[in-house]
């Protein structure tokens, strides 16, 4: 065997980088594929390597334990047998300060109902392995805040704690922190999150480890394509192991199963990724690369602003307990556009939630955990033929609903609505966009059909009309669309004529083509759907 073989590969140059990129963009400005995250952070597709000293991001201080959520203190051991490391429950200082006391609290973290109780669990109970500050009550505001926001909401409620107990109870607090299925946001923000504590806990004389668990998402949950939740529950998963987390909470990924049953199931996955995979072995993986170690960097320097702020306005504990409504909405200044601004992203497909607005699979709906009290869910929506009004929930909701009108429409003895895909010209335009049609009418929960191609606009038109679809789809290149169109929407005046692709921008308008709509990357895929099935009389309620 020959030793001549090179050791290492060539490492290429930031400037080689960046004539690839452009050759790829094909004349496209690098600028144009800037990501901008929610705290406004720009993140170039081509970020300089950048390595931070050790110190700035310390990681996890011992060995990745997993815990999960008792019910009851009766489930404790049940879950402990499972093979959980630790166990969370409920503490309610004035009630269960004194029925604990003769509990095995070794592998029990306590979880007040409120930040102030943290400090008496810590004082009081000493003998449990630690004691979360999870945030409760504000919950709903941490998952709906950017991630700089949470860095310094959760740092600020530590530091409240950590400044009333002394270092022996500090050292057992450990702060909750959500994470979610964005991967490099969430690794970033947990290692943002220990290097903005380091700096703080220098300048307070506080302990310098923070604890970390992380609990992973509990949104986007869905429950018709249950299965896909673990493909979130994964990546999130990786990305707090990845990202330095101490205690790892799974995600229980489907309503309706035996508890015990489902943390086992959930707990499993952790293990394929730190048993299989050894994830956990490598201390801070991510270092050293560009694009992380800058949103990490910058995340710091915004959850540090926003722990300032809070600061100011006298701490998170004060300021969360007050009466004083201005007060509280200071506190909270959420970005006032985020949900909507994640539903639009979510309702355009432009951030895919697999099982959902991609990748969906309606037929498997039928099996599915169904929407348990539709008349709440559908206050707004319960007239038919009525829109979907301007308020919208979290963007998967939508989607879910669109797919239960296609059920209740079935119980009521209705055939599901098929969408005919009519593939016509040059065969690389019409394939990409029946298979993007397709996809994009299953998450409505339509029926597809799909037959290949056609050789000539005659025969199309003569399938559709023995088929009787109420709805075709035009799949062919831009430049066949002005003949096409008009002239299927004039042969099949009974079905909708949908177009794969973008209006014109210019030249002959399309509105005399007759078309229903057209559908394409970024379209409001909410709206084009739900109009489809009001159309075609679709049930809005069971």
């Amino acid at each position: 065997m020959s030793n001549d073989a090179p050791t290492e590969f060539p490492l290429p140059t930031l400037n080689e980088w960046r004539t690839e990129a452009e050759r790829v963009l094909r004349g496209k400005p690098l600028s144009s594929v800037t990501w901008t995250t929610e705290d406004g952070i720009d993140v170039p597709p081509l970020a300089p390597e950048r390595r931070e000293p050790a110190p700035t991001t310390p990681t996890r201080s011992g060995p990745l334990r997993t815990c999960t959520t008792a019910e009851s203190e009766a489930d404790v051991a049940l879950h402990i047998e499972a093979g959980f490391d630790l166990v969370r429950i409920c503490y309610d200082h004035e009630a269960d300060a004194d029925d604990l006391r003769d509990l095995d609290l070794s592998r029990v973290l306590l979880d007040p109902i409120a930040p102030s109780e943290a400090i008496a669990a810590l004082e009081d109970l000493p003998a449990a392995a630690g004691v979360v500050l999870g945030l409760h009550g504000w919950m709903w505001a941490i998952e709906h805040a950017t991630p700089a926001q949470q860095i310094g909401w959760i740092l600020s409620a530590a530091v409240d704690v950590l400044e009333e107990v002394d270092a022996a109870h500090g050292a057992r607090l450990l702060v909750e922190v959500p994470v979610g299925a964005e991967l490099l946001t969430e690794v970033a923000k947990l290692r943002a999150l220990r290097r903005a504590w380091c700096a703080i806990a220098t300048e307070r004389d506080l302990p310098e480890t923070l604890h970390v668990v992380a609990a992973l998402p509990s949104f986007p949950f869905t429950r018709l394509d249950a299965e896909s939740n673990l493909l979130r529950a994964s990546l999130a998963g990786f990305a707090a192991i990845t990202g330095g987390a101490d205690v790892l909470e799974p995600a229980l990924y489907r309503d309706g199963m035996n508890p015990i049953d489902e943390a086992r199931l959930a707990l499993n996955q952790v293990r394929l990724m730190i048993e299989e995979s050894a994830l956990d072995v490598v201390l801070d993986p991510f270092a050293g690369s560009g694009t992380v170690e800058l949103l990490s960097a910058e995340l710091a320097r915004a959850g540090r602003a926003e722990f300032d702020r809070l600061r100011a306005l006298g701490g998170f504990m004060e300021t969360s307990t007050t009466s004083d409504h201005d007060r509280l909405a200071e506190l909270v200044e959420l970005h006032g556009d985020l949900d909507e601004y994640r539903a639009d992203l979510l309702a355009r497909r432009q951030r895919t939630v697999v099982g959902v607005n991609r990748f969906a699979d309606p037929t498997r709906d039928r099996d599915a955990a169904r929407i348990e009290d539709p008349e709440e869910l559908l206050e707004m929506w319960a007239e038919p033929g009525s829109s979907l009004g301007e308020e919208y929930a979290d963007g998967v909701l939508e989607f879910e609903y669109l797919r239960e009108r296609m059920l209740w429409h079935e119980d009521t003895g209705n055939a599901r609505p098929e969408v005919l895909l009519l593939p016509l010209g040059p065969v690389g335009w019409r394939r990409a966009r029946a298979d993007f049609s397709a996809d994009f009418f299953r998450a409505g929960g339509f029926a597809i059909a799909d037959p290949g191609g056609f050789a000539s606009l005659a025969e199309a038109v003569q399938h559709a009309r023995e088929c009787g679809a109420p709805i075709v789809v035009v799949c062919a290149d831009d430049a066949s669309h002005a003949e096409l169109v008009p002239a299927i929407t004039s042969d099949l005046p009974d079905a909708l004529v949908y177009v794969a692709g973008r209006p014109p921008q210019d030249g002959e308008p399309s509105a005399d083509w007759g078309a229903a709509d057209f559908v394409f990357e970024g379209a409001h895929a909410i709206d084009i759907l739900c109009a489809a099935q009001d159309r075609l009389d679709v049930r809005r309620m069971p």
